[in-house]
């Protein structure tokens, strides 16, 4: 079965898999800002990113991406067929697990509603279009996550444990993370301008997608409208508030392939 509803032009799916487990929104694209894809564009995220980074140490990031656990009231076991897949372990709570990414801005240009609230961000990144396409991504352009996703040359991750003792890998942390935090004030501001999402969504799991669709594209429309009449991309605006109240995902550090691999 699958769902369509269309906003403007921008559609959301929701999809039920073999085992019966209802997976909403397996692919957004908020069409006011796309992802990058033309040669033009890519430049342009670039040089955005860049000018945000100390010295314009990361040059090449085209995005940042992340996981949100958009929290939901329990499932009726006739909405999906494992309603306990919902139930993320580590905040004890029923949610859908949110794949998205930013550009500089911290404007949404991909949000999926990926798998149930119980995966973790590699399983459920794995299962969008995201994936796809920053594994085509050209030599020299990638996008920036945590270590809950495996590093490759096209998704770049920070190192952790005993290897951030190293002078030169703790720097390129520091770099990467002044770059990934723009998508982490994305989520913040979107949980802090639109509050329902602080608390379960009370309705059913197929009206989730409209409301989530609806408070992206509300949050790009803001910064789009705060870029025209303030011609900036950094000052915040009165009650745009970056405190990151907003749950992260279920996430486990993903494994760096062997170079010998």
């Amino acid at each position: 079965m699958t769902f369509v509803c269309v906003l403007g032009s921008a559609r959301q799916h929701f999809m039920v898999q073999s085992t019966n487990v209802l997976m909403p929104f397996r692919s957004v694209r908020n069409s006011s800002t796309p992802l990058p894809t033309t040669s033009d564009e890519m430049e342009e995220a670039v040089r955005s990113f860049k000018a945000c980074s100390s010295n314009e140490v990361i040059d090449g990031c085209v995005a940042c991406v992340d996981g949100l656990l958009l929290k939901v009231k329990t499932p009726a076991s006739v909405e999906t067929g494992n309603v306990k897949a919902y139930f993320s372990g580590h905040y004890q709570t029923y949610g859908i697990n949110v794949q998205a990414a930013c550009d500089a801005q911290c404007r949404f240009v991909f949000a999926a509603l990926a798998a149930p609230g119980g995966a973790n961000d590699i399983s459920a990144f794995r299962k969008t279009e995201l994936n796809t396409y920053i594994q085509n991504l050209p030599l020299g352009k990638y996008v920036i996550g945590d270590n809950a996703y495996v590093c490759t040359e096209n998704l770049l991750t920070p190192f952790s444990g005993s290897e951030k003792n190293d002078k030169q890998k703790d720097a390129y942390n520091f770099y990467l993370s002044q770059i990934r935090i723009r998508i982490e004030m994305s989520f913040g501001r979107l949980v802090n301008k639109w509050r329902i999402f602080n608390q379960p969504l009370q309705m059913k799991l197929k009206n989730v997608g409209r409301i989530f669709l609806c408070a992206t594209r509300l949050h790009n429309f803001c910064i789009n409208e705060r870029l025209t009449r303030l011609d900036t991309i950094m000052d915040p605006v009165d009650g745009d508030s970056d405190s990151y109240t907003y749950l992260p995902s279920d996430t486990g550090v993903a494994s760096i392939p062997s170079s010998t691999s």
